[in-house]
């Protein structure tokens, strides 16, 4: 007896269905792309245990149109292969509504503007139920019940009703992002969430869903070239994420993930970010559907480009550019609850011994906290700043600058006796590899016999190192390869050498490195990616004191 069998289409379609609408928020997505290539001016979301409600104002559908809408494979979007070479529509597959039927009951009720009343029907497991007429005003009501009530194997797996709604939530609000100038009504167990009213600028759009310190943590950056234009805004580095929830991607206005345009803007961000962290973006690129694929993903939540690597080098460049010309200091946010005060109040108070509060300072003092930050006042207000983190960011970039440079002989200190340096002990396995990685760095050293090396001249920057720790704390850290591993040299070395924590400062010392950290925007993290000063600004100051 054969054991292949042809799986029946009642099967086939709930199946299908759970790729298309894994959870109740790709049912929200998929019913407020349909109401946006209606048309729609004005969409309203209400959501509750049990029911999802999407209507609004668009083009609408006739009777006859209705009694086709939710069968798979209809669609109005494409007629013919050729058409998936030029999207311009959210949906397209004809996949989405009958899906959803499929799994759930579903209310359509529809009017368009040459009809004089609207029709509803009623379509349970993918069977239509009931026809009906009725009065309403232009546009589409799409109402959900139950779903899942008929594969308990995939209600099972949804989480709780208030992560379900969480979920939803961030979809209607990445979908208001992408069309600011759509007014949304969002509502849940009859209680109103928030309504957007429509915006002619994506500022104002930002504000609305993610209030006013994501908007003033933002850069904004545009760019064109012969292929695609793109606009929005990078975030300054107070608002990095350690995951992505914070870039929102539009690609013609579709919300999508793209992993180049990601890496690309990252890259460009350097070690401006801790290495964990993701930059916050909102941007939306326009480009001819021909160069874009939309349908590379069950649930159209990520795209492909005609060329890749093209893409994200211009994101990198383009971010590397707009950065450059942007003051990236950190900035302390207080905001308005006295709860933030008494938090900073607390972190600082055991740090600072009595007599320091009392000193009659002039506005160039620089005060030592805790022998671990510096504090000064600048013209913004009060800078704060972590002496491990600043002299090791100042030291990186004079490290590379001096390796950059170490072929000029003025750079290279020759030893007059050789240093024999003895590397047992250390994690090495191939020596010759070793002083081919100490010669890239600018170290001439040669083979000794064994685990040990000579080293006959090194770059002036490292002249004063102790080098039979340097060498083997290097051969340690088991470096091979160059071309990627002497940023990662250079950082071992900075941080070696920077003051640490705990370490006390004379005066002129915190001096001469405040005015060293002030010099360049090369310095504002450390090579690791944690800031290198923090700046309280004076209106910061009397919120935190209630003035």
């Amino acid at each position: 007896m054969s054991k292949i069998r042809v799986l029946s289409q009642d099967i086939i379609s709930k199946i299908a269905a759970g790729e298309v609408v894994e959870r109740p928020a790709n049912v929200v997505k998929e019913l407020l792309e349909n109401s946006l290539d209606s048309g729609a001016s004005e969409i309203r979301v209400s959501v509750s245990e049990n029911k999802i409600v999407v209507s609004d104002n668009g083009e609408g559908m006739s009777k006859e149109d209705l009694r086709t809408c939710f069968l798979p494979h209809s669609t109005s979007k494409i007629y013919e292969l050729s058409d998936l070479e030029n999207i311009a529509t959210l949906g397209f597959r004809g996949e989405a509504l009958s899906s959803i039927c499929a799994v759930s009951r579903v209310t359509i009720s529809s009017r368009t503007k040459r009809d004089t009343y609207g029709s509803r029907i009623t379509v349970t497991e993918g069977v239509l139920d009931k026809e009906a007429k009725l009065g309403m005003k232009v546009g589409t009501e799409v109402a959900v019940e139950d779903l899942y009530f008929n594969t308990p194997a995939r209600k099972k797996f949804l989480k709780n009703e208030k992560t379900e709604f969480s979920c939803i939530q961030k979809t209607v609000s990445a979908i208001a992002l992408a069309y600011p100038s759509v007014k949304f009504n969002f509502s849940h167990n009859g209680k109103t969430v928030f309504i957007l009213s429509k915006c002619t600028k994506l500022g104002d759009r930002i504000r609305e869903v993610l209030g006013d310190y994501f908007l003033a943590n933002l850069i904004e950056i545009k760019l064109e070239n012969r292929y695609f234009s793109a606009s929005g805004f990078i975030g300054h580095p107070n608002i990095s994420s350690l995951a992505k929830e914070n870039q929102h991607l539009f690609v013609n206005s579709r919300p999508v993930e793209n992993e180049s345009i990601s890496r690309g803007i990252r890259m460009a961000f350097g070690k401006l970010l801790d290495k964990r962290k993701f930059p916050a973006l909102v941007i939306n690129m326009q480009i001819a559907p021909s160069l874009v694929d939309p349908n590379v993903h069950p649930r159209k939540e990520k795209i492909a480009f005609w060329d890749e690597k093209f893409v994200e080098e211009v994101f990198t460049t383009e971010t590397h550019n707009v950065l450059q010309k942007s003051n990236l200091t950190f900035v302390y946010d207080t905001g308005s609850e006295a709860g933030a005060a008494l938090e900073m109040f607390l972190s600082l108070k055991d740090s600072v011994k009595a007599w320091d509060i009392n000193i009659r300072s002039s506005s160039n003092e620089i005060l030592q906290v805790d022998k671990t930050y510096l504090t000064c006042v600048v013209d913004q207000g009060l800078l704060l700043v972590d002496q491990h983190a600043a002299h090791e960011s100042i030291l990186f970039e004079e490290y590379l600058g001096g390796l950059k440079n170490s072929k000029n002989n003025s750079q290279i200190h020759v030893f007059i006796k050789p240093k024999i340096i003895d590397l047992k002990g250390a994690e090495i396995e191939d020596l010759d590899g070793f002083l081919a990685l100490l010669t890239g760095l600018g170290i001439e050293a040669e083979n000794f016999g064994g685990n040990s090396c000579r080293v006959l001249s090194v770059p002036k920057m490292l002249k004063d190192h102790n080098l039979n720790i340097l060498l083997k704390e290097l051969a340690e850290m088991g470096l091979t390869g160059m071309d990627t591993q002497t940023e990662k040299t250079i950082e071992f070395l900075a941080c070696r050498s920077a003051v640490k924590a705990g370490d006390y400062l004379e005066p002129d010392e915190r001096k001469r490195l405040i005015e060293k950290l002030l010099e360049s925007n090369s310095y504002l993290t450390c090579p690791h990616g944690r800031p290198t000063k923090v700046l309280i600004p004076l209106s910061k100051l009397r919120d935190l004191f209630l003035r």
